[in-house]
């Protein structure tokens, strides 16, 4: 692995390797993110559109597709983050994700890679098509992930939540209850695999899940719903 000093320093990855090149784009996206930084996280998304021309494996064509979708995810973050932005029902940055994280799942590759990176982009796929408001298609997706590894918390919160935000537009309050009930068990499901495995996803999110799920404890008798 390179030093994110030495990655810094690059203007571009045409002598790198696939490997090396894949690398680079992969740290500055993560740094780009955690700087804040759009122009870097423009810069690792014009290194992917170098490595898009080269003759990659199905398994890097994989991994350029998932690295290239978190650069979306963050020029939509630290663009469209405040004001009316948020709430077009055009976007492009969402878009981008969606088409580079399905091309990922549809390369012949995908089920060959590491599992907890499959978790990961079915996860973000799912997200993405949640946010677009296709909830049904979301939950399936967020399934698959979790059939491949029960324990993968991102995938079955970000289910719960779903679950308790589509229960909000529901017009039956007993079909609400049902669907809150649901969501909380998916919610304390995912705490408690988040602490049993922090390897597995971002714990700083943690007090966000535990929020959601005291918030429906609030709102809801579930035990009277049970």
């Amino acid at each position: 692995m390179q030093d994110i000093n030495s990655i810094l320093s690059l203007e571009t990855i045409a002598s790198l390797t696939d490997e090396e090149g894949l690398d680079a784009v992969a740290q500055l996206i993560d740094y780009a993110s955690d700087q804040a930084d759009i122009g870097l996280n423009a810069k690792a998304m014009t290194w992917c559109r170098q490595l898009e021309g080269r003759r990659l494996s199905d398994e890097q064509r994989i991994f350029l597709d998932y690295f290239e979708a978190n650069a979306w995810a963050n020029s939509n973050s630290l663009i469209n983050a405040q004001g009316p932005a948020i709430w077009a029902w055009d976007q492009d940055a969402i878009q981008k994700q969606i088409y580079l994280l399905r091309r990922a799942v549809n390369n012949p590759g995908f089920g060959e890679i590491d599992v907890a990176i499959i978790c990961q982009i079915l996860t973000n796929l799912a997200n993405q098509l949640n946010i677009g408001g296709r909830f049904i298609e979301a939950r399936e997706i967020w399934g698959n992930a979790l059939s491949r590894n029960s324990a993968f918390w991102m995938a079955r919160a970000n289910r719960g939540n779903a679950l308790i935000s589509y229960a909000s537009a529901l017009y039956d309050s007993g079909h609400q209850s049902v669907f809150a009930l649901v969501a909380h068990s998916e919610l304390t499901q995912a705490i408690h695999d988040l602490d049993e495995h922090p390897e597995l996803g971002d714990t700083s999110l943690r007090p966000i899940f535990v929020e959601a799920a005291e918030s429906i404890t609030q709102h809801f008798d579930l035990a009277a719903i049970s």
